[in-house]
């Protein structure tokens, strides 16, 4: 069972900003390069007050605080998931809206990503071409997915990001078990090839679809797109299968 987290007042939030690890993997220069563009980031100071309207909870609203302010009294910290390649920092924790705030050495960010990510990852489980995948490739790649699956699905989902947020938790991140529900079954009944490559991972340990799936993301976010901005000295910072730079280096970052 989980502990809950205690809500701290204002005056004891900076006992928890002092410690904070920064583990990076041996040698790895992109990590350094990450690190060391993370030290100039810096956030407005009315941040957390632009945001708190949208924290419907005590634990949300003590997080986000927190955050902000580990941000503000440069308390860095910077780990890596060793079994996956993923990186986590002060960025990747920090509620999303408030992320428009952040300043990267004194200029506005930007935030470009990978135009549905997991599911074109899901391409390398198919080991040849066939009709199939290049219907669900076209699919992806018009940034239609979700909707096609959710029309399949009886159309159950009235907001597209709950309709990921379930497209997650059921097929990529769930048990076997959440194969059962909708989005399962319609992407069974759609794509029959890539429902048994999925099912056949989830049956070893239905843990193993989301590592296969994060490796593969952090080996384009962080061996081919940072690596990329390091040697052209473009300044980035990744949140997964996102990254952020400042609005000169907008253009050249997506190209």
């Amino acid at each position: 069972r989980k502990t809950p987290i205690r809500i701290l007042e204002d005056h004891e939030i900076p006992k928890k900003i002092r410690d904070l690890d920064l583990k990076l993997a041996e040698n790895n220069e992109e990590h350094a390069y990450l690190l060391a563009n993370l030290k100039n980031i810096t956030i407005e100071d009315n941040a957390y007050k632009n945001v708190q309207h949208k924290l419907n909870t005590k634990q949300k609203r003590y997080l986000c605080k927190l955050h902000i302010l580990r941000i503000k009294k440069k308390q860095w910290f910077f780990s890596y998931d060793p079994r996956t390649g993923r990186v986590f920092n002060n960025i990747t924790s920090l509620f999303r809206d408030a992320r428009h705030d952040l300043r990267l050495s004194g200029q506005n960010l930007v935030e470009l990503d990978i135009k549905n990510c997991q599911p074109l990852l899901l391409l390398l489980l198919y080991t040849e071409n066939c009709e199939e995948k290049r219907r669900f490739q076209d699919l992806v790649l018009s940034g239609q997915f979700y909707e096609f699956l959710n029309k399949c699905a009886g159309n159950y989902y009235k907001d597209r990001d709950k309709l990921k947020k379930a497209f997650y938790c059921q097929m990529l991140f769930g048990s076997l078990f959440q194969l059962k529900f909708r989005l399962p079954a319609a992407l069974q009944r759609e794509f029959p090839i890539l429902y048994a490559k999925i099912v056949e991972i989830k049956r070893l340990n239905y843990r193993k679809l989301a590592w296969f799936l994060q490796t593969e993301e952090a080996k384009i976010m962080i061996n081919t797109i940072v690596r990329q901005a390091r040697l052209n000295n473009i300044p980035v910072l990744t949140i997964h299968d996102s990254v952020l730079t400042t609005e000169p280096y907008r253009e050249k970052l997506k190209n």
